[in-house]
């Protein structure tokens, strides 16, 4: 039945959506991005272009608060109604977030090592040297009161790019951005093709979507350890080979 189909899929994305909100991660900006996509792909449908607004709106919210709190650690907020003047006060917390140091950390080493970096692995090593423990001891201890010195040990750059920076430096990061361009062309050449038909475009799609939302989310999280990412990105890669090899049998066939 295909109405029951459709309310399959449907709760399916509103369970996802409820579980991605409650996990309380960054993360969620990225998954918004290729939710968004795909809904844009279903424009003209009425269920998609209802959410398409809804989808646009969140994530831009999302991805700017993903942005500046990895600059500032922004809550705990206040919010103080003066009764007297009749205004109402909001104020962030602007103490730096931890992210932050780790970023800067990231660009030092970056600009010390520019060529080919520290090392895979190393950043945790590393860090230790550009992390002033009296310039980030206020931000740590929002998150972990009475924390020492010691909680550089074991310190990821918690960012995809800054961490190839620093590590690879610019030939490595270079190697990977060439990578994923290629990867994105690719998939783009297929999406345009004439021969491939539009069930084979939609779940191709479907790949580009959730590697662009990967995309974003490397800017403060590390994907390339991810399984999931590299799951996602086998399986594209088959499904393309697939849909090569079909265009070139129908060639031959045709000829």
């Amino acid at each position: 039945n295909i109405k029951i189909k459709k309310m399959y899929l449907v709760t399916i994305v509103i369970i996802f959506v409820i579980s991605m909100f409650l996990t309380k991660s960054r993360l969620a900006g990225g998954m918004l991005v290729s939710l968004f996509l795909i809904s844009a792909w279903w424009r003209k449908k009425a269920i998609f272009k209802a959410l398409l607004p809804i989808f646009f709106w969140i994530t831009i919210i999302l991805l700017l608060f993903s942005i500046l709190s990895a600059v500032w650690w922004i809550f705990p907020a206040t919010c103080k109604l003066d009764m007297a003047n009749g205004k109402l006060e909001v104020g962030f917390n602007t103490v730096k977030s931890t992210y932050y140091f780790l970023y800067k950390s990231a660009w030092g080493i970056f600009k010390d090592h520019p060529i080919f970096g520290v090392g895979l692995g190393n950043f945790n090593f590393w860090v230790t040297k550009y992390i002033y423990w009296k310039n980030a001891v206020q931000s740590y201890r929002i998150m972990t009161p009475g924390i020492t010195e010691y909680y550089k040990t074991g310190q990821d750059p918690h960012s995809t790019y800054f961490g190839l920076l620093s590590e690879t430096g610019f030939i490595g990061f270079a190697a990977v951005l060439v990578f994923f361009t290629v990867f994105i062309v690719k998939l783009f050449g297929l999406l345009r093709e004439k021969a491939v038909n539009r069930d084979s475009k939609y779940v191709l799609w479907c790949f580009f979507s959730g590697f662009i939302g990967f995309l974003l989310n490397a800017l403060y999280i590390e994907v390339l350890t991810m399984r999931h990412f590299w799951v996602l990105l086998a399986m594209a890669a088959v499904y393309m080979k697939i849909q090569y090899d079909t265009k070139a049998r129908n060639l031959w066939n045709s000829n």
